[in-house]
């Protein structure tokens, strides 16, 4: 059980915590970088796609592939009460701002005023 806990922590530190950090350092605001590397812990149907495939050409034993099952399943399942104090609904339901490089200009080059 002690190794079951370990790979939840190693997986959601690394998923949740690079995500997270790589976010912010791109600009992101703390919250909502905390929001996204939330979301990116819930990566589970992908986990479980390589784990049958690592399981099928026996490289991976049938303990650790149950071990890592259950950590996909944990950590998609812990995404939603995780979410919600990062972002509530009056968070997620209003515009998000505009930085000031999408403000400078349109992309393609093209002018929203028609000038």
């Amino acid at each position: 059980m002690d190794e079951l806990r370990l790979i939840i922590l190693v997986a959601t530190v690394g998923k949740l915590g690079g995500s997270m950090l790589a976010s912010w350092w791109a600009g992101m605001s703390v919250r909502e970088a905390a929001g996204l590397g939330t979301l990116m812990n819930t990566r589970g149907l992908m986990e479980l796609v390589i784990l049958n495939l690592g399981l099928d050409i026996k490289v991976i034993s049938t303990a650790l592939f149950s071990m890592m099952v259950l950590m996909a399943l944990a950590t998609t399942f812990m995404t939603s009460p995780v979410l919600k104090p990062i972002c509530p609904d009056k968070i997620l339901r209003c515009e998000p701002e505009k930085s000031s490089e999408q403000m400078a200009g349109a992309p393609l080059g093209l002018n929203p005023a028609g000038d």
